[in-house]
């Protein structure tokens, strides 16, 4: 059994978490601390999202191709629901209002105490 490439796996299953890249290739065959030090040290054509961050140093992975398209808004979505609740609220927020709250209101809609 060969070992994907991140950039494989990101084509193969979309835009992830980087503990999901890290779990598939175990799957491929990969001890876990060999394959998060693949991970953690990137491949040419990975990219993380910058500026969000998920419980325990996990990142968000994507290909440059896949910035901005519906595959990757919609499992950005889906990440931040499972792995941070408190970024799940104020993006629940968002969604429900068209995308568009105004700034005063942001943390009245989003149930954040501040």
């Amino acid at each position: 059994m060969s070992v994907r490439s991140i950039a494989a796996i990101l084509k193969a299953e979309g835009p992830c978490l980087s503990n999901r890249v890290c779990a598939l290739l175990e799957a491929d065959g990969l001890t876990s601390v060999n394959a998060r030090k693949r991970v953690s040290r990137g491949e040419l054509g990975v990219q993380r999202l910058d500026g969000l961050s998920f419980p325990s140093g996990v990142r968000f992975l994507f290909l440059a191709d896949q910035l901005g398209s519906r595959k990757y808004w919609d499992a950005l979505v889906r990440d931040i629901a499972v792995a941070s609740p408190a970024y799940s609220a104020a993006l629940g927020a968002l969604l429900a209002r068209g995308g568009v709250v105004p700034e005063k209101h942001f943390s009245i809609v989003c149930g954040a105490p501040i």
